[in-house]
């Protein structure tokens, strides 16, 4: 049964299913494969799959998908997102393994939704760092300031997001100078780390 029940959904939905037959996503994850670079995504490298630079040329499927706004889904409509739902974003994931789109497509929707949570109410509960961005709403000026540029990177398809899935109990997280933080200790199982320009990880 699909998620999709609202009339903002099902169109989500419909703009994902165009967005699929125009990239040629199936080709696409055909040539990862075989370790070529069509339609990767931006943050990852040419053929490799490891990490490499975030916007390049080989990432312009996913800067097209970015266009369609479902990585700003999740972000408040104060910094220009849609302020939707976390089922909003469900919809979307749905569509997105549908079709194979390739990239870390969900831990970079989940890395929104973590971070679209600063500074709101119950994001006590939502420890996590992203290249030195301290996603539980506490730190200096300089972290928000940094959350706010990953949020728009994300948003715009000039960022992905790797996220820790197992329990990271074992990571610290220490203050640097200027508003970063050095993680220490084992993150376990980290969904699209091989291939993002940032982590999503849980640490005290």
């Amino acid at each position: 049964m699909p998620i999709a029940v609202t009339t903002e959904q099902l169109a989500i939905a419909e703009s994902v299913s165009q967005w699929a037959k125009r990239a040629g996503t199936i080709a696409a994850v055909r040539a990862r494969e075989t370790g070529h670079a069509a339609g990767a995504p931006a943050g990852s490298g040419e053929s490799s799959g490891r990490a490499g630079t975030a916007g390049s040329a080989s990432g312009s499927s996913w800067s097209s998908l970015a266009g369609l706004g479902v990585f700003a889904i999740a972000q408040p409509e104060s910094a220009g997102g849609a302020g939707g739902t976390a089922a909003d974003v469900a919809v979307v994931a749905e569509q997105l393994a549908a079709v194979l789109a390739p990239g870390p497509v969900l831990p970079t929707l989940l890395a929104g939704l973590v971070l679209a949570r600063r500074g709101q109410p119950g994001a006590e509960d939502v420890g996590g760092a992203a290249n030195g961005v301290g996603a539980d709403g506490a730190g200096s000026a300089a972290a928000s300031e940094a959350a706010g540029e990953l949020l728009a990177g994300v948003a715009g398809g000039t960022r992905t997001v790797a996220a820790a899935l197992t329990e990271t109990a074992g990571l610290t997280a220490e203050a640097q100078p200027g508003g970063g933080l050095r993680v220490s200790g084992s993150a376990g199982l980290v969904l699209g780390a091989g291939e993002a320009s940032d982590l999503l990880l849980n640490a005290a």
